[in-house]
């Protein structure tokens, strides 16, 4: 899986989903109680990043530059992953795709929509040149049932 777009020559998009990242925060920030976040909600905000050289960190930082909005990069990391616990330590608040997983394993996090979405599409990838294995394809069926299950939830 990769969010897109993706510069990457000897691979193949197999399906692809849209999705709107959200602001990911810790509960009790001042910020968890609105229900629709602004771009000049962030202003001064110290943030968790993306590194600078993903596409999702792209279109985060146009966000913020359409917006003249200038926040304090705390952090910075190639994988959503490593975010989610550093918001829910309270080292900033970031812009991700809202990995429900992560409450449900109890991190102190609220997921709130942005004013302006900021979409992003994640992709299943497979080899150019080699026939996807049957543990791939089985992944790609429950792939999808998964996704026909939950198109209407934004929530992963």
């Amino acid at each position: 899986m990769a969010n897109l777009p993706l510069e990457v020559d000897d691979v193949r998009v197999h399906s692809t989903v849209a999705m709107d990242l959200v602001c990911v925060l810790p509960v009790g920030h001042r910020l968890a109680k609105k229900t629709l976040i602004k771009a000049s909600d962030f202003e001064g905000e110290s943030f968790v990043s993306y590194s600078p050289n993903t596409g999702t960190r792209m279109y985060i930082d146009q966000y913020f530059q359409q917006a003249k909005v200038n926040r304090k990069l705390k952090m910075e990391f190639r994988n959503t992953h490593e975010i989610y616990p550093m918001v829910a330590a309270g080292f900033g608040l970031s812009i991700l795709l809202p990995f429900h997983k992560y409450i449900e394993l109890g991190y102190n996090l609220v997921f709130q929509p942005l004013e302006i979405a900021i979409k992003t599409e994640l992709a299943l990838l497979i080899p150019e040149k080699r026939e996807p294995s049957m543990a791939t394809k089985r992944f790609f069926e429950i792939y999808h049932e998964f996704m026909a299950e939950h198109e209407s939830n934004q929530f992963i």
